[in-house]
């Protein structure tokens, strides 16, 4: 037993270590701008499409999902009851 509880101790501190590791890594890389395209500096998100030539007709054009209406809020909340009565069903079950 005495085995097992220095090995979950071992266990623990390597991934506080790793974790720290990590973290500090990342900071560095956050500050230092590493990873970044020469010249685009978008916020969170929008690089990812900035890669694909003509991205706005593929992402944006006449071929895109389109729910068809000026009230898209019916729609969200028609979906969250939805998952809400789903989730209520469930939780019966």
């Amino acid at each position: 037993m005495k085995s097992q509880n220095s090995t979950v101790r071992i266990l623990n501190i390597l991934s506080i270590l790793v974790l720290s590791i990590v973290f500090i890594i990342a900071l560095y890389i956050m500050n230092n701008d590493l990873g970044l395209i020469e010249g685009l500096n978008f916020g969170p998100g929008q690089y990812y499409y900035t890669d694909i030539p003509g991205y706005e007709k593929i992402f944006f054009g006449p071929n895109t999902i389109n729910i068809g209406t000026d009230h898209p809020f019916f729609f969200f909340g028609a979906f969250f009851l939805w998952v809400f009565i789903c989730f209520k069903f469930l939780a019966w079950m």
